[in-house]
């Protein structure tokens, strides 16, 4: 939770958040949060990051939906208790990649 009226804008948050959630709004002088599209949301839309993802690889909506939906999917650990799933995917490097890249 963001309590606006007492943010004085010295963006130790910012610098602190391991997820990067909080940033400074440069013209309000404010810390400024994502809040998942609240609006979007109450109107029954996804969050726009959800939407504009071009690899399709945000989903929205209740963590039991999209346990369901993406089974095998892992719960992302840590202290924030997150509402997060990683699906793991697999891929395959040519026998020659490191090379090719250093």
């Amino acid at each position: 939770m963001l309590l606006s009226e007492r943010c004085i804008g010295c963006g130790t948050c910012a610098k602190v958040c391991p997820f990067g959630a909080p940033t400074i709004d440069e013209s309000a002088k404010k810390c400024k949060k994502c809040d998942f599209c609240y609006d979007l949301i109450k109107n029954g839309k996804n969050p726009a990051c959800v939407d504009v993802c071009n690899a399709r690889a945000l989903d929205f909506g209740e963590l039991d939906d999209l346990k369901a939906k993406y089974a095998g999917a892992k719960s992302v650990g840590g202290g924030t208790k997150a509402s997060t799933l990683i699906i793991k995917k697999s891929f395959h490097l040519c026998k020659n990649f490191l090379q090719s890249v250093l």
